[in-house]
This record gives structure tokens, C-alpha cells and sequence, in this order.
């Protein structure tokens, strides 16, 4: 995932949780596209399933249920924490790493190696 995308899925799960305390609700969840829950299919008049078919195959293939739902605190949990990777995992430059900060993704046992090599050798790298 980018990081420009990342920024704004962390955005607009604020704005929900912000307009659930707004509304004074308890919960505020996520729901994925194609496989949305009856709770919230049943606000609508009208409901087409078929309509999102390519989302449905899209997130059934990445392991998502029918009617799965998220709760929007823990899906920000997850958005903001930072990752982290093997020396060997970020020469692969995955998505998402901000290389300002790339100290910041080394995991905890390469980087006691050697904070100072690590940082000269992505430096250079990237």
C-alpha cells in the first residue's frame, strides 16, 4: 500500500470515529465492499449485490468472510502501527516505508547489530 493511500484510510477512519462520538455511538466499524452485513445493507431501500462483484472476489480472496466487520478503533490500531522488517525484507523497498525514517522499520535484533552500518548501508543504497 502506498503511503499516500495509507494517509488517507488512517484519515477517513478518524473522520468515522470522530462522527460516531459525534453521534454518540459505541462502535463504529468497517465494512468490506461486496460483503457488507445486513445491519448495514438494511439502511438502504434498495441493495444490489451483484453491484460490487469485483470487490466481493477481491476481498474473499484475501481471506475476508461474508458480513465481516471491523472495529474502527482496532482497524486505526493497525494503520498507525509502524512495522517492522528484516535488514533483508527492506532491500526489497516495500510499500509504505518512509525512507526518512527507515531506522524506525528495522527490527529490534538487526538493528542492535549495528545502528550506525545499517543506517550507511540504506543511505547508500537508496
Amino acid at each position: 500500500m502506498t503511503t499516500i493511500w495509507q494517509k488517507y484510510r488512517v484519515c477517513s477512519v478518524e473522520t468515522g470515529l470522530k462522527y460516531a462520538e459525534y453521534k454518540n455511538s459505541k462502535q463504529a466499524y468497517y465494512v468490506y465492499a461486496g460483503l457488507e452485513p445486513s445491519e448495514f445493507t438494511s439502511i438502504f431501500p434498495y441493495w444490489d449485490d451483484q453491484v460490487c462483484k469485483e470487490a466481493y472476489d477481491y476481498h474473499t480472496n484475501e481471506g475476508k468472510q461474508i458480513q465481516e466487520k471491523v472495529s474502527l478503533s482496532s482497524l486505526l490500531e493497525e494503520l498507525t502501527a509502524t512495522r517492522t522488517y528484516t535488514i533483508e525484507e527492506l532491500m526489497e523497498k516495500p510499500e509504505g516505508v518512509d525512507l526518512s525514517r527507515l531506522e524506525d522499520y528495522v527490527n529490534d535484533e538487526d538493528f542492535e547489530v549495528s545502528p550506525w552500518f545499517i543506517r550507511t548501508i540504506f543511505i547508500q543504497w537508496w
